[in-house]
Order: structure tokens, then sequence, then C-alpha cells
């Protein structure tokens, strides 16, 4: 074999090694695209559940905004301040797609329960309803 073979060899190895692992990446399957439906900015607009069933919503004048990437980064603002960050990831229960959350951070003081939630999409809006005892469901509306 010449050295130019050699070289093209040795070029088309580094690019199949390049390649092999976008190839056998888990893009476009089904819990990835549902990622890419999921991240962006949403606006919470209420929350009920519980007891009663209790409703909650943002206090007027207050904004709660919980963004999500497609790397699995998770984050919630109040009123343009970060008050918790997290890991997430998808998965399927039951043939329902959930969000599960790790890794969660909170700062200014801000304390919540971050719950594992199923997950369901109606155009703009998210539907997220806690997979606990008190099923919360909470609705978010994308941010433009």
């Amino acid at each position: 074999m010449s050295n130019r073979s050699r070289g093209f060899a040795f070029i088309g190895g580094l690019l199949i090694l390049t390649l092999v692992p976008l190839a056998c990446s888990d893009f476009g399957d089904t819990i990835n695209s549902d990622v890419g439906r999921l991240s962006g900015s949403w606006r919470w607009i209420s929350s009920i559940g519980g007891l009663g069933p209790h409703v909650i919503s943002p206090q007027p004048g207050d904004t709660v905004i919980d963004s999500y990437s497609i790397h699995g980064d998770f984050s919630r603002e109040m009123n343009h301040a970060l008050v918790m960050t997290a890991h997430f990831s998808l998965s399927e229960e039951n043939s329902n797609l959930m969000v599960i959350y790790t890794n969660v951070q909170y700062h200014l003081g801000y304390q919540t329960d971050l719950l594992n939630a199923l997950v369901h999409f109606e155009g703009d809006t998210l539907r997220l309803m806690d997979y606990a005892a008190d099923m919360y469901r909470h609705t978010y509306v994308r941010m433009r």
C-alpha cells in the first residue's frame, strides 16, 4: 500500500469514527423528538390538585418561567431571577411520557418540590401531572 493510500485510509478511518457515534445516537427516536417538543421556555399559568382541589396561580404581576434545553438542562425563573436548576430526562411510563428531574439545586432561598410528572402537549400548552399522591396538574404556555 502506498503512502497516499495509507493517508486516505487513515482519513477515512477518522471520518468513520467521527460519524459512527452520530449514526448510533438516539437522534430522531420518539423520546428525543419529545425532548425537542419540550425544549424552550414555558410560562406557568396555574396548578390544580390536592384534596380540595386547590387552584394555585402566580400572584398578579408575577411570572414563573420553566425552561428545558435539548441537552437535558432545566431551570426556573421567578420574576427574571433564577430560583431552581436541575437535570431532566424523559422516559415512558405505562405508555405515557414522563419527565424525571435529578440534581435539583435551589437558589435565592427558593424551596418547592420538583416532582417527576407525566407530560401532555396540547399545541402550545404543556400540562404536567405530578407522579405523586396529590396529582397536581400544572398548566404552562409556550413563550414566544
